[in-house]
């Protein structure tokens, strides 16, 4: 090749050609399927269209005000983050406002709604299903029965689950499956007895520690052993055996407070939520009357209480993992008792160091109507006697501290999670008489809930390690929150 030619320029072509022959290039009709090549000016029309759809979405996200909450799924969305140069360099900000936009554009729900409408269209709801999980509702330490769920979903009862299709693990955070069935959405419990040993090894050691008190401790069942039909039993560890368990492991002095053989005589009531991991307020009634009756007190009848019902219907955060569209059908509905006596409800500010005034009922529709949520230490008083009742206790504890007011003239309700205290000088100062664990079975098979307890027997303060701020309520409760 000569010099002039290895440097001559290419002949201007008016598109690309890509290696196509001409007939295709220009549309010839017996081309048939292919169309001519774009000129510039309609892709111009294109990008313009393009960009200007998402100016508009981005501005409708950011003009739109924002909900913190996602009903459907049951959890908080992420807020906007706030500005700095430092975020914006570090790449922080970027980041944060990729999922911003993630969990606020428009209509989100009802997309979220469609794409899951959509899966099961397809044939994902048919049958077992079991998915794998990638993550729990909420990180430790808050010990909810909703940790790295896998979920079942099952339309039929004709075919039981195989085995080897379920595996429970010995770790509450790793609580193997969530299961659909009959309108109801039921997490499969694990257990092992070397756990469930350190929890009453725990609460034996309060009942040595503080021998002038008296030690009560209720565990919470789920609704597991009450609707889960037989034939898919064997895909979890039976609660009732590890309930017995800790409780034959409890010195004498200790009180057990049997909620579950109370609760086992009304399962033909609304004592569980469909959709949520919580019992109901019918339910944490029965719980109190298993107290009452395992501590020689008589419970208050039923028709002495005010029946309260919000309007407003939710879905809880078991519908929130599984979107399962049958859940969507069977909405829960908030009831709770008012109490026949006078209380007067106040909230520990940790900032502040003092109570501020709040309420046994906050008019929520979901479980975080009681008591407003969760929250590291709430006080309920009332005039009964001079007794002093401390609840240690996970979200199950929150619908049954109000009833104890009726027989405890002052209730601190402790959310072991979220609270830093050295109990033996919280307990001095206070006058506290009676103690109360009240945790779910998960936590208690949980390391976390009987280290948990341990560190408060010798916990020291210091400038360098404040007790953590008062948590926000999440209308979630988080799973898991909260499980």
């Amino acid at each position: 090749m000569s010099e002039e030619n290895k440097y001559r320029a290419a002949p201007q072509r008016d598109s690309p050609d890509l290696g196509l022959p001409k007939r295709l290039r220009e549309g010839d009709a017996s081309a048939g399927k292919y169309a001519p090549w774009p000129d510039n000016g309609t892709g111009l029309v294109y990008s313009a269209f393009f960009i200007s759809v998402l100016c508009i979405v981005g501005l409708v996200s950011l003009l739109t005000p924002s909900n913190t909450i996602s009903e459907i799924e049951n959890r908080t969305l992420v807020p906007m983050p706030k500005f700095s140069l430092y975020s914006l360099f570090e790449g922080g900000y970027t980041d944060s406002l990729d999922l911003f936009y993630s969990d606020n554009f428009p209509a989100r729900d009802d997309l979220v709604t469609l794409a899951s409408a959509i899966k099961d269209a397809a044939g994902y709801s048919t049958g077992v299903k079991i998915y794998q999980a990638t993550g729990g509702v909420e990180a430790e330490p808050a010990d909810e029965p909703v940790h790295n769920p896998q979920i079942v979903k099952v339309d039929s009862l004709k075919k039981p689950v195989k085995k080897d299709t379920v595996k429970t693990t010995p770790d509450y955070n790793k609580s193997s499956s969530i299961i659909v069935v009959n309108g109801r959405a039921i997490q499969l419990f694990g257990s092992t007895s070397e756990i469930a040993r350190r929890y009453a090894d725990m609460v034996n050691l309060y009942s040595q520690t503080f021998d002038s008190l008296q030690i009560y401790c209720m565990i919470a069942p789920t609704p597991i052993d009450f609707y889960l039909p037989d034939e898919y039993k064997k895909s979890s560890n039976n609660e009732k055996s590890s309930i017995d368990y800790v409780k034959s492991l409890l010195d004498s002095t200790i009180i057990f407070a049997d909620a579950y053989s109370e609760l086992a005589k009304h399962t033909d009531r609304y004592i569980y939520f469909n959709t949520d991991h919580h019992w109901t307020g019918l339910g944490a009634y029965y719980a109190y009357r298993g107290f009452c009756r395992s501590a020689g007190i008589e419970p208050y009848d039923l028709n002495k209480f005010e029946k309260k019902r919000l309007k407003k219907k939710f879905l809880g955060s078991l519908y929130g993992i599984t979107l399962d569209k049958r859940l969507r059908d069977v909405k829960d509905s908030v009831e709770y008792y008012k109490l026949p006596i006078q209380t007067k409800t106040s909230r520990y500010n940790i900032d502040s160091g003092r109570f501020d005034k709040t309420s046994l009922f906050s008019n929520v529709s979901n479980y975080a109507n009681f008591l407003g949520g969760d929250h590291p230490l709430v006080k309920i008083e009332s005039e009964v006697n001079t007794e002093k009742l401390l609840i240690i206790k996970d979200s199950f504890g929150n619908a049954v501290a109000p009833y104890l007011a009726l027989h405890f003239g002052t209730v601190y309700v402790m959310d072991y999670r979220y609270y830093d205290v050295n109990l033996p000088d919280f307990i001095k100062s206070n006058g506290i008489t009676a103690i109360m664990f009240l945790h779910n079975t998960f936590a208690v098979n949980s390391k976390f809930a009987s280290n948990r307890g341990r560190y408060f027997l010798s916990y020291k303060p210091t400038e360098e390690a404040k007790p953590e701020e008062d948590i926000k309520v999440k209308e979630t409760d988080t799973v898991a929150n909260h499980p």
